[in-house]
């Protein structure tokens, strides 16, 4: 019984390292969460702020349950600047089918425009993958980039970029770092 009495301190001082560390039941790994992507922890504000060369906060545009994740860009104004859209949870066996049908959306989609869209290739991403030239209205440019990174398909748009060449750096930059985040693990929220 003296034996007890001795250990007694030390097993109490253990247990108490224990839970200060998070070792309790309560914050045990649950086996059953899951692991979404999210656009927002996909590109961060940080990362966005440093890629877009301006301050903008990450706003969460769709729930964590949607099969599409959207991220806005926002400056101090509340504009828009960047906008990064993921599908989650499509399957595409033709990635470069995929984002042919929807080049051709854009380009039904914006044929009203005040000039009508330019699609361009994308250099350095899968094949189709193409950088949109976009003015909806006069003074006012997007640059698109549909492309796949890390078999996830993704939308980048840059909002009134200094030219087209500086909107397609950003969006490239923006669509590399999605491949990034996945590989490391950092662009997902857990359920």
């Amino acid at each position: 019984m003296s034996r007890l009495y001795r250990s007694l301190p030390w097993l109490l001082t253990a247990a108490a390292v224990l839970l200060a560390a998070g070792c309790s039941p309560d914050n045990a790994p649950n086996p059953n969460a899951k692991k979404v992507i999210s656009a927002c922890l996909a590109v961060s504000a940080d990362d966005a702020s440093k890629i877009l060369g301006a301050t903008v906060t990450a706003n969460r545009m769709s729930g964590d349950d949607t099969p599409i994740s959207v991220c806005a860009y926002k400056d101090a104004q509340n504009i828009t600047v960047a906008l990064l859209q993921i599908d989650k949870d499509g399957k595409y066996p033709d990635q470069a089918a995929a984002l042919a049908a929807q080049q051709k959306k854009e380009q039904n989609l914006f044929s009203g425009n005040i000039k009508p869209p330019a699609f361009h290739p994308a250099d350095g991403f899968p094949p189709n993958s193409y950088y949109g030239d976009i003015t909806p209205r006069f003074d006012t440019l997007e640059v698109e980039l549909g492309t796949f990174e890390a078999d996830k398909k993704i939308t980048v748009v840059i909002n009134n970029p200094k030219d087209f060449a500086t909107g397609e750096k950003q969006a490239s930059d923006i669509a590399h770092k999605v491949s990034e985040t996945i590989q490391n693990g950092t662009a997902f929220a857990t359920l």
